[in-house]
C-alpha cells in the first residue's frame, strides 16, 4: 500500500512551532499536568478494544445504531482509516475539496472518483455525485461540515446523496468531525439507514 504523502500536516511541521498566532489548527497549546488529577484509582477492569460496551450503547442510541455498529477509536482519522479497510475494495467516489487523507487513504487501495463541490457557493450536487457512481463503487465519502470551506450541507441534500448511494448498494461515509460545533446540528448519517457510516471525535466540538 502506498500512500500518498499528506502535504498540509508536512506543511504544518515546518511552520507552525514558530508561529505566534495560529488559525489554521484545532488543537490546543499542551497544559501543564499539575492543572489535572491524574491519579485514576483502581480501574479494576480491561476496555475491550472497541470500547465499553456500556458507553457503546449510549453512543450508538443518539445515532439509532446498535452496540455493535459502534466502535471507539483514537480520533477521527483511524475511524476513517478503518471504515476504509472495511469497505472499499474497487471504487471510492470522493467529493472535493476536502481533507487530504479522505482522498489520500481510498486512493492507496482502490480507484477514485472525485466530485467537486459546485462553486461558488460549495454546493453538494446529488446528481453529480450519481453521475460519479459506478455498480461496483463501494463507498461515497463526504466531509461535512467540508473542510477546508466551512460549507455545512444541509439534510435534505445530505439524504438525497444518501438515496443515491442506497439505491446501488453503495455505503455512504461521512466524516462528521465538525457536525457538532453547528448551532442546529444536523441528523447523522448513520442514522439514515444501514449504509450511513459516520465518523466523528470529540476534540474539535
Amino acid at each position: 500500500m502506498e500512500i500518498a504523502p499528506f502535504d498540509l500536516e508536512r506543511w504544518f511541521a515546518e511552520v507552525e512551532h514558530d508561529a505566534d498566532i495560529m488559525l489554521a489548527e484545532s488543537g490546543v497549546r499542551p497544559l501543564e499536568a499539575s492543572r489535572f488529577d491524574t491519579d485514576p484509582g483502581e480501574l479494576g477492569y480491561v476496555i475491550p478494544t472497541a470500547g465499553d460496551p456500556d458507553f457503546r450503547a449510549d453512543v450508538g442510541a443518539l445515532h439509532e445504531r446498535t452496540v455493535e455498529e459502534t466502535i471507539f477509536t483514537c480520533g477521527t482519522q483511524e475511524a476513517n482509516l478503518l471504515a476504509f479497510l472495511a469497505l472499499v475494495d474497487s471504487h471510492a467516489v470522493v467529493v472535493t475539496p476536502t481533507y487530504g487523507s479522505l482522498t489520500a487513504l481510498p486512493e492507496s487501495f482502490a480507484e477514485v472518483t472525485t466530485v467537486p463541490l459546485a462553486e461558488p457557493d460549495w454546493t453538494l450536487d446529488s446528481d453529480a455525485v450519481a453521475d460519479a457512481i459506478l455498480p461496483d463503487t463501494d463507498v461515497v465519502v463526504i466531509n461535512n461540515p467540508n473542510n477546508p470551506t466551512g460549507r455545512y450541507h444541509d439534510e435534505a441534500a445530505m439524504r438525497a446523496v444518501y438515496d443515491v448511494c442506497a439505491d446501488n448498494g453503495t455505503y455512504l461515509l461521512c466524516d462528521e468531525v465538525y457536525r457538532l460545533l453547528a448551532e442546529e446540528p444536523q441528523p447523522p448519517v448513520a442514522s439514515f439507514g444501514r449504509y450511513g457510516v459516520s465518523t466523528a471525535g470529540v476534540s474539535k466540538s
